[in-house]
């Protein structure tokens, strides 16, 4: 019995041991000889975390379902830096196309994230799910960026991509980068969800079609910033339920064309500009929106082929120096305000910033109950582009 007693407990040290020097338990993981592609499992698709060796095996952790931050080494209820786990996580969601769960908590962050690029010919969605935690970001850096950032077009996009749940936190007021930088964005993609605190530039869109952003809020103490910047060309493109408050341009739409985007149920609070274009404009769409406390609510300084902008409450607040629209004298074509709209602390005089007497009248407002005074006001301050309906 004393013999047998020693054997266990040698077996149990020497199982110990083994775990410690090999760096590595066992626990909850099954031995294995394929890969996640169905290939053979071989020693350069080992990863330590989901794939390991030990003794001359491979070992696959036993999990059903979806991936998990901690999985990787993330840990949300301490003080540590998680910034090189959950690039781990996502690198290997990324890889193998499965969702990635980060659990709820506090997470803080000191290098940008880098997202690869995922091309599936399915389209297959990729959540990226980080359950309402908050990331803390204590440096003045882009938190989350895809790989191919700066790159030309590329024809490879990534699509499936769903980056949802989180709160941004940075910890200096001063930042001024932006915080989420994507580019060739394509079908399925998405951001939900998303708040930011101490945030003057969010997010920085380049080259994407199909994106949407749904349920993004920030605020910012101080007019700062372009909140929401979408450089290049932007098309089949869904904005809905974001908020900028607090900034130098709410939205801004440069160096590209836009063409069939919908914005809707959008704020403008408090911002010098709402929303600018400096792109090309085929077909936007503003519905359903708040716009108050704006110095100019839309600017364009390009052609505009066909804008409808409907549905929406203006509060210029009694002030006389402010103005819904202001544009360069280029064609404006079907530019339209429809009868939908809401004017409210204004006596129309003050709705264009400038004259326009060269072209067409391309620049429609709709306007039910318009007192005579107020119309004539608002005829005399437009020009000839004006069309009054």
């Amino acid at each position: 019995m004393k013999s047998l007693l020693l054997l266990l407990l040698f077996t149990l040290n020497t199982s110990m041991l083994f775990s410690q020097t090999n760096g590595s338990n066992l626990t909850n993981y099954k031995e294995a000889k394929i890969w996640f592609d169905g290939t053979s499992l071989s020693d350069s698709k080992l990863d330590g975390d989901i794939y390991k060796k030990i003794n001359g095996k491979f070992y696959k952790l036993d999990y059903i379902g979806n991936l998990y931050g901690n999985y990787f080494g993330t840990t949300s209820d301490d003080l540590q830096d998680d910034s090189d786990a959950i690039q781990k996580a996502i690198n290997y969601a990324i890889k193998t196309s499965q969702n990635i769960i980060f659990p709820s908590g506090n997470y803080f962050i000191s290098k940008t994230i880098v997202i690869p690029q995922h091309f599936h010919y399915s389209m297959k969605p990729i959540k990226i799910d980080f359950s309402n935690a908050t990331l803390h970001v204590s440096k003045d850096i882009t938190v989350f960026q895809s790989d191919n950032w700066g790159s030309k077009i590329d024809s490879k996009m990534s699509n499936g991509i769903v980056l949802s749940n989180f709160e941004i936190d940075f910890l200096n007021k001063g930042n001024s980068s932006y915080a989420i930088q994507l580019q060739d964005y394509h079908q399925g993609s998405k951001l939900e969800n998303i708040a930011a605190n101490n945030v003057k530039n969010l997010i920085h869109s380049k080259n994407n079609y199909y994106l949407e952003l749904y349920n993004i809020n920030s605020n910012y103490d101080g007019k700062a910033g372009k909140r929401y910047f979408f450089e290049g060309y932007h098309g089949l493109n869904k904005f809905s339920k974001l908020s900028a408050v607090n900034s130098e341009v709410c939205y801004s739409f440069e160096q590209g064309m836009i063409a069939s985007v919908l914005m809707e149920s959008i704020s403008v609070e408090g911002c010098k500009v709402g929303i600018n274009f400096s792109s090309e404009v085929y077909s936007f769409i503003l519905q359903g929106s708040y716009i108050e406390n704006f110095e100019t609510a839309f600017v364009f300084q390009n052609y505009i082929h066909s804008a409808n902008i409907d549905n929406n409450y203006f509060n210029f607040l009694n002030k006389k120096n402010i103005n819904l629209l202001d544009y360069k004298g280029l064609p404006a074509n079907n530019l339209r305000f429809g009868k939908g709209n809401h004017y409210i602390g204004t006596d129309y005089g003050n709705l264009i910033k400038n004259k326009e007497n060269l072209y067409g009248k391309g620049i429609i407002f709709e306007i039910d109950n318009i007192s005579a005074d107020n119309k004539i006001k608002l005829q005399n301050n437009s020009g000839k582009n004006i069309l009054l309906k």
